[in-house]
């Protein structure tokens, strides 16, 4: 009777918690107490955290520091130092794979992230933009162009002094080299307007001031007959190029 009291208090008093119901000769033997890994009929593939890639063959005490198995936190901060100080998703599985550590499709993932890679960007070292890449520290950094090409647009001729836009997307085509992207404004090089033009003078009337622009030199309206079409027509209405333009953005004859 003593003898099963004393066992029965044993198997009571498990030192893995209750929540662990495998039989003790599925890690033990009474030749070895201490148990072997190789030897092992437990499955760890049985419980909700199956091992895969490195973690198949990793000591069983580098994670379950505890013999209370079930109180082993499963996210990847808890047992791996964050290498990016806090700078990154402490959901490693987005970059990282039990496989390996290394990351190989960079660019790839960064295709998911609030900044796509595109044109120039797309073969930029990381560690232009990422000043910290070398830490593997990605501090959250503007995504707007100015913040990065600030020095670039007042560097540029009469941007600042025209006040042109800092969104620089407007004017420039990002995908590829960064060339003047008039049709992002005003579509000259499609729609009606293309091939009507040889130099920007036709249209712009001011060497040092892109911002000024002529409809009516080109286009052969009488004022009277626009003053006769518009009037009580168009509110706002004047006979003045800045006018036309905020009425036909795109160039056509209709209201675009």
């Amino acid at each position: 009777m003593l003898i099963l009291f004393l066992s029965n208090t044993f198997f009571a008093q498990s030192p893995h918690g209750k929540l662990l119901k495998n039989d003790c000769v599925d890690c033990h033997s009474a030749e070895r107490w201490r148990p072997l890994q190789s030897e092992m009929k437990f499955d760890h593939q049985s419980t909700d955290f199956n091992l895969i890639g490195q973690h198949k063959t990793v000591p069983c005490k580098s994670c379950h520091q505890t013999l209370v198995f079930s109180k082993t936190d499963q996210n990847c901060n808890a047992c791996h130092f964050d290498a990016h100080n806090l700078t990154t998703s402490f959901v490693c599985e987005k970059c990282h794979t039990p496989e390996t550590w290394l990351v190989t499709n960079v660019r790839a993932l960064h295709q998911n992230s609030r900044f796509p890679l595109v044109g120039m960007h797309s073969v930029l070292p990381c560690e232009d933009c990422h000043k910290n890449f070398a830490k593997y520290q990605f501090d959250i950094i503007g995504v707007k162009c100015f913040d990065c090409h600030a020095s670039q647009y007042y560097a540029a001729s009469n941007h600042a002094v025209n006040g042109f836009n800092t969104q620089c997307e407007t004017c420039h085509n990002l995908a590829n080299d960064w060339s003047f992207y008039h049709d992002g404004l005003f579509p000259i090089n499609s729609g009606s307007h293309n091939g009507t033009w040889k130099v920007c003078g036709d249209c712009h009337t001011s060497e040092t001031n892109y911002l000024v622009f002529s409809c009516l030199n080109c286009h052969e309206h009488s004022q009277s007959k626009m003053d006769s079409e518009h009037k009580g027509e168009v509110s706002g209405y004047v006979y003045e190029s800045r006018a036309c333009y905020s009425c036909h953005p795109q160039g056509s004859g209709e209201g675009d």
